[in-house]
């Protein structure tokens, strides 16, 4: 009946509303119950929210390529509205994080991604940007990316040894680009942004510096940074053989007890990139 439809959408409501749903467990605590099996079976629920359709289908216009897959029009004006409202609601402090996220789906569509080693290997992959685990602002990831890469400016070099053209340009990688298309979609303040290897070079975080963004993020050795910090990372000593001592920034232990580079946001100011 009508109201085994409308039960889902209280019960969404409800858990989105309800803080001690969210609190975490604490020794000797004892936790408020919600029983929902009372009401409505678990199977029933599953079925119910599998099955009811939040969008107008006629509405859906495939006959463009270059706008959005069907499976991602489709939740588009939710993903939209959701995102304007968190803004509005959630005023985010200096420091954020971008990062790629799953949404567990394992259904028939072209744009599943499979992501082996992670938590949730299989679904729809979106990037994010983020601050103590409440999303900000996200963008779908697609095979045939439409983020367009960002062109940053280089510093006019000398011209040393054999002559030829002066490269003073270098495009950013789709992945790179999506950090800045994120932290660009936030309300105009000052941001510190924290990355993983996956998107950091100097480029990425000479064009932050540029825009008035600071950047700090774990590097890959391949990634553009110079041939003394490859080595410090690979021999975990500076350049002067001395071991390297935690706390500082050029070295930070992680839970998996690795020592990972990190790249500054200032280290192109220092020209160490």
């Amino acid at each position: 009946g009508i109201h085994e439809v409308t039960f889902p959408a209280f019960l969404t409501t409800f858990a989105g509303t309800c803080g001690a749903h969210w609190k975490a467990p604490r020794l000797g605590e004892q936790r408020p119950l919600h029983s929902i099996i009372k009401f409505m079976p678990l199977r029933r629920f599953q079925l119910i929210t599998r099955y009811i359709c939040t969008y107008y289908y006629t509405k859906l216009d495939v006959s463009d390529e270059s706008d959005l897959p069907k499976t991602f029009q489709a939740a588009e004006e939710w993903s939209n509205h959701i995102q304007r409202v968190s803004i509005e609601l959630y005023l985010p402090g200096t420091n954020l994080t971008v990062d790629e996220c799953m949404i567990p789906f394992t259904g028939r569509s072209k744009e599943t991604t499979l992501v082996k080693g992670k938590p949730t290997p299989v679904g729809f992959k979106v990037w994010v940007i983020a601050q103590q685990g409440f999303f900000l602002r996200w963008l779908w990831h697609m095979k045939s990316s439409p983020y367009t890469a960002v062109i940053i400016n280089l510093p006019t070099p000398k011209p040393v040894g054999k002559k030829g053209k002066l490269r003073t340009e270098i495009p950013l990688s789709n992945t790179q680009s999506v950090v800045v298309h994120l932290v660009k979609r936030l309300h105009p303040q000052t941001y510190h942004v924290f990355t993983d290897n996956l998107f950091s070079s100097p480029q990425l975080f000479r064009l932050l510096r540029q825009l008035g963004f600071g950047a700090t993020g774990t590097a890959r050795p391949n990634c553009g940074i110079s041939t003394e910090m490859k080595q410090i990372k690979e021999t975990g000593k500076a350049p002067n053989g001395t071991p390297l001592r935690y706390n500082e920034v050029i070295l930070i232990p992680t839970q998996d007890k690795k020592r990972r580079g990190a790249l500054p946001f200032n280290c192109a100011q220092r020209r160490l990139l």
